[in-house]
């Protein structure tokens, strides 16, 4: 009869995982896991992942920066193509940056029983899915108050949009009703395609202003065969407060939010 021994071999595994090439190439390494996180060295199963807040916001997140303020209360902020967001506590709060106020005198429109408000804005500058919101403003249509939400505008020309209330109105008005506006951030690209600048669409194809665009005259914006790049975010702290970071100038271009308020 033959025998068979056997002995213990230690596994001496690196601690992280390590994904640069294939699972085979890896020796010795950790591969894949999940629910996982290393102490000293060591693997440890974690507990898993629970919904901390089920409050929707607009867009996908496309970058997010977590701190603790200083009073050691955690916080965390994410950006989309669409709004600026800060988790604090249980809770979802829009902080998108406002990039201009103005006064408005006589700028309101609405039929009987609707829901759609027009606003007349000189130069107001603003695309379709752009946000506003109101402050110091009278009731439109009889029963409606402009200044308890955010609205998404619909441009109708340079100095007028629409938007949309949740409430119909009881009473018709043409242009009247004063209030000051405050225009949000301008929304980005939600979705990344190629062709920018010198390289993006044809060339001679009426793609620019002039219509005979040369080798180094970038095409328009508004042209049918250009796309724009990804809307990103470039957050980071300065102590407890937030900043956006201008990467293509490298340098600081405003202060998002100061925590005054904890």
């Amino acid at each position: 009869m033959s025998s068979t021994s056997s002995k213990l071999v230690k596994m001496d595994f690196q601690p992280g995982i390590r994904r640069e090439s294939t699972q085979y190439a890896e020796v010795n390494s950790w591969y894949d896991t999940n629910n996982v996180r290393f102490r000293a060295g060591k693997p440890e199963n974690i507990g898993g992942y629970a919904t901390k807040v089920s409050a929707s916001f607009n867009g996908s997140g496309r970058d997010l920066i977590a701190w603790t303020d200083n009073d050691q209360f955690k916080r965390a902020m994410f950006g989309t193509a669409q709004m600026l967001y800060e988790h604090s506590g249980d809770g979802i709060f829009d902080i998108t940056p406002v990039s201009a106020s103005a006064s408005l005198t006589s700028a309101f429109t609405v039929a009987l029983s609707a829901v759609t408000v027009t606003v007349s804005a000189t130069s107001h500058g603003r695309q379709t899915g752009d946000f506003v919101f109101f402050t110091s403003t009278a009731t439109i249509g009889g029963n409606i108050l402009l200044g308890t939400s955010t609205y998404q505008v619909s441009v109708n020309n340079s100095n007028t949009f629409a938007i949309t209330v949740a409430t119909t109105a009881s009473v018709a008005q043409n242009n009247s009703g004063n209030g000051h506006i405050h225009y949000l951030l301008k929304t980005g690209v939600s979705n990344a395609a190629a062709g920018l600048g010198y390289g993006a669409a044809s060339y001679q194809a009426t793609v620019c202003a002039s219509d005979t665009r040369g080798w180094n005259q970038p095409t328009s914006t508004g042209a049918s065969d250009f796309s724009s790049e990804i809307t990103q975010w470039s957050l980071d702290n300065w102590g407890e407060d937030v900043l956006q970071i201008e990467e293509k100038d490298l340098f600081i271009i405003g202060i998002l939010m100061h925590l005054q308020h904890l």
